[in-house]
């Protein structure tokens, strides 16, 4: 897993976390939702370091600045699913921070 520093030089894109069942559509719904000024749910599967695929629903919601201006994107994560390689998935919902789905 990743530590919250090493989080915090990687890119909003979390393409480190993309692999082979990591579908274009999805990918296409976080880049849009992080221009979107409105929040915004994408159901992705992410890798972790150990090639586990994790199937998240990510709430990408925007924060705006006393202006009205968006100043940034908080993405909460839910793991929906955790599915090992070579093996059948196993159903579970825990809401998790990015630290530990990593």
């Amino acid at each position: 897993s990743f530590t919250k520093a090493q989080l915090l030089l990687k890119s909003s894109s979390l393409s480190f976390l993309f692999g082979e069942k990591t579908t274009s559509e999805s990918i296409q719904a976080l880049s849009d939702g992080l221009v979107c000024d409105r929040e915004v749910k994408i159901l992705l599967s992410l890798y972790t370091r150990k090639d586990e695929v994790r199937q998240c629903e990510l709430t990408v919601t925007p924060l705006t600045d006393e202006l009205g201006r968006i100043s940034l994107h908080i993405i909460f994560f839910e793991a929906v699913e955790k599915v090992q390689l070579d093996k059948r998935p196993t159903r579970r919902v825990s809401s998790r921070r990015l630290s530990n789905i990593a």
